[in-house]
């Protein structure tokens, strides 16, 4: 087989029509095939080919004979009724002096003259421009479709169009077709049709059949038709097949290639070593350029790279193409009942509130040793904004989960959340806030974030510990948010926040300090959730940032723990003010006057 490995330096030799069976057999039992004078670069305006038959058995289906027909490949086009739309309609029948006559020994020749152009039986203009135009040869009145002969015939300067309602534009792969038009035969067939808009040897058309396609899933499967036959019999290839393509389409742009597998290989025609099949297999890993184009029924995907599987080379190890071999990329458009795009229409079941309060705050509290932010009640924290500490302590942005809401537009609603964010620090009186139920009101251009607030302190201290419940917590700024809508999910993200409150913490924070911005995300019942990164249900650490450290660094805060029980006053000062401009100097003067 070394010439068989000399793939890729054997010459393009002209293309040799020569049809065999469907699929290689051991068997001696006549095998019909047909040989044309010419099939491709024909004149559109009509030229005589010549049409040799040989191994029709004139005795088989009760010797009703074949039908040869020249026209396009419609539905009916071996069927025993008129069929106006072929240029050309005989019976081939033994002794039939009408149609074509078919010798005893099998063998028979006609000459047809088909055109690019013509006018069919009932007055339809039919165009080479618009759908492939065949040689077509069945048995007549017979379902036995394996000694159907289909050979696509083209024109010069007339580019086959791919079938109307899709196909696979796919040609295996070059080199593989270089290396048999070299000194063997390529057979499209079953409605497989050679896709001339490439080049020469071309690539394949594999029909459209049936497909199923979910936009909002991103999964899809898409079966297709016809078949390609392989033949180089001074290399002992009697036949390799390759039929029935199926497209798997998954959501990560991935997919795979099925196809049904024959060969018979080695040995003699008759009796060959090698035999295989026919048998689906997955045959090629793919990869799509992007996601599929979907314009009402219709859908468009590129693929990117395609490479054998396992099982694919397999079947062609002794050409020398294993697993992972490069394959030709092509092009898969198919129609299917896209299912509707999921409608909110007011009613959102689904969503979640991303805020992480003020991000100076949680980077605060995450510096000190022993400290902690927690979340519970469904609430998560998230590895969103986050800055790494020494302690481990999780402190990304806080994602709450929903629970319900009123809504009237995507400028006008009220949406509340649940779960709870827990901020300790133990060396400031063993302190701990709290925030959570979060409640978001839209009007407009302007909002408001209710929340749940509890400040607690070891007993001892200054400060009064508060509970505040639906207290407005944060001033909202829709002014520059931005606001997306699509298959049922509105998301609105960017929403500016002050603080609203100076008594949700003991009027340690100023009106107006500014906040994390928020991101409202709300779902309808048949929507997907975009996926959220990944979370922390408790005081987990996470991965390092690029943000600047607002904080001052942990060796510039004065001692407090040496100081004995901090006046509460003072606790709220250093936890809650944090990044203020007065905070350091407010707390460099009340430690030098204790």
């Amino acid at each position: 087989m070394s010439r068989l490995r000399r793939a890729g330096a054997a010459a393009l030799g002209a293309l040799l029509l020569v049809v065999a069976s469907p699929t290689a057999s051991a068997a001696d039992a006549p095998t019909p095939r047909v040989s044309l004078s010419s099939s491709s670069d024909l004149d559109p305006a009509g030229q005589p080919v010549t049409v040799t038959g040989a191994a029709f058995d004139p005795k088989f289906g009760d010797g009703k004979g074949y039908g040869v027909r020249v026209g396009p490949r419609r539905t009916g086009w071996r069927g025993t009724d008129k069929t106006p739309f072929t240029q050309f309609s005989k019976l081939l029948k033994e002794n039939w002096v009408p149609g074509i006559t078919l010798k005893p020994d099998g063998t028979w020749q006609a000459t047809i003259k088909p055109a690019a152009n013509y006018t069919a039986g009932d007055g339809e203009a039919i165009s080479a421009a618009k759908e492939q135009i065949y040689l077509m040869i069945f048995p007549w009145d017979n379902p036995d479709t394996s000694r159907d002969i289909v050979i696509p015939l083209t024109f010069k300067g007339i580019t086959t169009p791919a079938p109307v309602d899709g196909a696979l534009a796919w040609g295996f792969k070059g080199a593989w077709r270089s290396y048999i038009t070299g000194g063997g035969t390529i057979t499209p067939s079953q409605g497989a049709t050679y896709d001339t808009s490439g080049q020469a040897p071309y690539p394949y058309f594999w029909p459209f059949k049936t497909a199923s396609y979910d936009p909002r899933t991103g999964r899809g499967e898409v079966q297709l038709t016809g078949k390609v036959n392989f033949s180089y019999e001074a290399h002992t290839i009697w036949d390799y097949g390759l039929a029935n393509p199926k497209v798997v389409i998954n959501p990560d742009g991935k997919g795979v290639l099925y196809a049904t597998v024959n060969y018979a290989l080695f040995g003699t025609k008759t009796q060959p070593k090698d035999v295989f099949g026919p048998q689906q297999i997955p045959f090629a890993d793919l990869e799509f350029d992007g996601k599929p184009a979907v314009s009402g029924k219709k859908v468009t995907v590129k693929i990117k790279s395609a490479v054998l599987t396992e099982e694919g080379g397999a079947t062609l190890a002794a050409g020398g193409y294993k697993k992972g071999t490069p394959l030709d990329t092509g092009t898969l458009a198919f129609t299917a009942d896209i299912p509707s795009a999921c409608e909110a229409n007011g009613v959102y079941t689904k969503g979640n509130l991303l805020w992480g309060f003020k991000r100076s705050f949680r980077n605060y509290v995450g510096g000190g040793k022993g400290n902690s932010i927690t979340a519970s009640g469904g609430a998560v924290i998230t590895d969103i904004d986050v800055q790494a500490n020494p302690n481990g302590v999780a402190t990304g942005l806080h994602q709450y989960p929903f629970r319900s809401a009123q809504f009237t537009s995507e400028t006008k609603f009220d949406t509340s959340f649940g779960g709870t964010i827990t901020f300790s620090y133990p060396a400031h009186d063993d302190f701990t806030v709290q925030i959570g139920n979060p409640r978001v009101v839209v009007d407009g251009k302007a909002g408001s974030l209710f929340a749940d607030v509890e400040l607690t302190a070891n007993a001892g201290g200054q400060g009064k510990p508060t509970k505040q419940t639906g207290v407005e917590l944060a001033k909202l700024n829709f002014e520059s948010a931005k606001t997306s809508s699509a298959d049922g999910v509105l998301t609105v993200s960017g929403v500016a926040a002050t603080l609203a409150s100076d008594d949700a913490f003991a009027g340690y924070y100023s009106k107006g300090e500014k906040l994390d911005d928020a991101t409202v995300t709300l779902g309808a019942e048949c929507s997907s959730l975009p996926a959220a990164a990944s979370q922390s249900g408790g005081s987990g650490g996470g991965a390092s940032g690029s943000q600047e450290d607002l904080v001052p660094a942990l060796n510039f805060r004065p001692p407090l723990a040496n100081t004995g029980s901090a006046p509460f006053g003072l606790v709220a000062t250093g936890v809650l003010l944090v990044l203020s401009g007065a905070w350091l100097v407010h707390f460099g003067r009340r430690v030098r006057r204790s």
